[in-house]
């Protein structure tokens, strides 16, 4: 089910409360990223995420066990590290 803010589970009715907003962070995701969460259970790096200070960070989103969005923070070595393992990877 998706409205203007979320995605989410088109059993909410039947008291599913699994929705993924489409703001986390102060950052807007792409239809891209949203279905990246929904199929793997986590993005690539996303930049420009805000923290509650305002301050900007780095971070791939993942569905925790709870099925929860959750920033995963990386440091900028093994960010460039996992996105290039990670190219490598799909072109196989």
């Amino acid at each position: 089910m998706e409205t203007a803010r979320a995605f989410g589970c088109n059993r909410c009715r039947l008291g599913c409360d699994f929705a993924i907003l489409r703001a986390i962070c102060g950052k807007v995701l792409t239809d891209l990223q949203i279905a990246a969460l929904i199929r793997d259970g986590h993005t690539r790096l996303i930049k420009g995420l805000r923290d509650d200070q305002g301050q900007q960070f780095e971070a791939r989103l993942e569905l925790d066990s709870a099925f929860k969005v959750r920033p995963r923070p990386c440091n900028d070595r093994v960010a460039a590290v996992a996105e290039s393992l990670e190219q490598v990877r799909t072109t196989r």
